[in-house]
């Protein structure tokens, strides 16, 4: 769980998601021996705009808070995922994007600086860690995000793994219908095929 913007009642603003997310991936790793995981195997999933955010660390984990960060041990660990899974995720900001997501997230005037900033398509590079993208023809959350994040993925020569179905909508999470609901199983080749699954 982390805290999410839009909502005035709570008053979260980014980079707070962000924020929660690193420290998830820090405490995952500063955590391993005692939860028995291998620090060099874990990755971040994110399901729309959830997506955007597990975007942005796949590819903005070099971004540094030192308002925020650096207290305590746990901030010490790497935060760069080792693998991306980005379901139907929310990527660009510019005019592909979900309009609530980039509400949500930017506000209703967001800057040039930030739409170009938080396009996380814009911020793939050689260092961007391995991606596995799932998303239908007819999702309301256009399936060209995910298309250009592979695109640049593959500029950057990043494996990447796409799979874009004809129809299923959006929200579908782990219970696709109909060949939709081939696609956990698609990512449990994927991991297994890239060592990525406990053994």
């Amino acid at each position: 769980k982390y805290r999410v913007t839009g909502n005035p009642a709570l008053g979260y603003q980014f980079p707070v998601p962000f924020l929660d997310a690193r420290r998830a991936i820090r405490t995952v790793r500063a955590n391993a021996a005692e939860w028995n995981v291998d620090p060099k195997k874990v990755g971040v999933m994110g399901f729309s705009a959830g997506g955007h955010l597990a975007s942005l660390l796949t590819t903005r984990f070099a971004d540094t808070f030192p308002e925020f960060e650096g207290k305590d041990a746990i901030d010490q660990q790497p935060v760069r995922p080792d693998f991306s899974l980005l379901i139907y995720p929310v990527i660009t900001m510019e005019t592909l994007t979900h309009g609530g997501s980039r509400n949500n997230l930017l506000g209703k005037t967001p800057t040039p600086e930030q739409i170009e900033k938080y396009s996380t398509e814009k911020a793939v590079t050689p260092e961007t860690p391995p991606v596995f993208l799932v998303t239908t023809a007819d999702d309301g959350v256009d399936c060209r995000n995910s298309l250009n994040f592979a695109i640049a993925c593959k500029a950057n020569k990043v494996p990447v793994s796409l799979h874009l179905f004809e129809s299923g909508g959006h929200g579908y999470g782990l219970h696709g219908k109909g060949d939709l609901e081939e696609w956990p199983a698609l990512l449990d080749h994927w991991l297994k095929t890239k060592g990525y699954e406990k053994r």
